[in-house]
């Protein structure tokens, strides 16, 4: 990482969000971008690097388990990194109308580290799903496929970047972070709105009413609803 290329002063943000672009990508779908929101970038960065208590999870892949290609972790819970990510939380919640209480991690070290296409899965649990991604470190290639075929649409989020995907954008189109030869390392802080898929699955109850909440196979299942829109995407 070349730290000349790098804002290295205390991390800061505008909570008016100027310069906030959105682009319509076609049937109630959107995504918004901002460069460079957060200033001081590198300095979480570091923090998030050295503190963040990251794992490597593992997955079953033609018939054999292998490595995640990334290590993710949840947002520090305490100390000036906790706090910061709780303003910038809090400045999008009131943006967007939303209460973004779920802040999870992707570590990419390098080139080799990605993620497939993919549809978050919040949004299989609601209409309007919004999320929310701020990345520290370099920029990496981010794509946006539609499910439908067609021309794909690139981004390359990073150095405090500000990219939110919107409406029904997690069923219509699917996003990736693909393997590069060589890429430097780079930290998506991901902000979930968990509570658009709580009121999905209030809102199912309430159409589905012989789903007893006593059921104990109901109750695991919508418990799983709900932490299954945590996983980082």
């Amino acid at each position: 990482m070349q730290a000349s290329l790098f804002d290295i002063g205390v991390p800061s943000f505008d909570p008016a969000l100027p310069g906030l672009k959105r682009q319509a990508l076609g049937d109630g779908a959107w995504v918004d971008y901002l460069p460079h929101w957060l200033g001081g970038h590198e300095a979480l960065y570091q923090d998030l690097a050295r503190g963040a208590d990251w794992k490597q999870g593992r997955r079953l892949m033609y018939h054999r388990t292998v490595n995640v290609p990334r290590l993710t972790a949840a947002a520090p819970s305490e100390g000036a990194s906790a706090r910061l990510l709780g303003a910038m939380s809090a400045t999008l919640a009131g943006h967007y109308g939303v209460s973004f209480e779920g802040i999870t991690l992707a570590w990419y070290r390098d080139g080799k580290d990605s993620v497939a296409p993919h549809g978050d899965r919040i949004g299989r649990l609601c209409d309007d799903t919004v999320i929310a991604i701020v990345s520290v470190g370099a920029p990496r290639r981010f794509l946006l496929h539609p499910v439908a075929g067609g021309r794909s649409i690139a981004f390359s989020p990073g150095w405090g970047d500000l990219l939110v995907m919107g409406g029904d954008c997690q069923r219509t189109w699917l996003h990736s972070v693909p393997k590069l030869a060589r890429a430097d390392p780079r930290i998506s802080i991901q902000f979930r709105a968990m509570d658009q898929a709580r009121d999905w699955v209030m809102a199912r109850d309430m159409d589905q009413p012989g789903r007893k909440h006593g059921d104990r196979r109901y109750e695991n299942y919508r418990r799983e609803d709900l932490r299954s829109g945590s996983q980082p995407g």
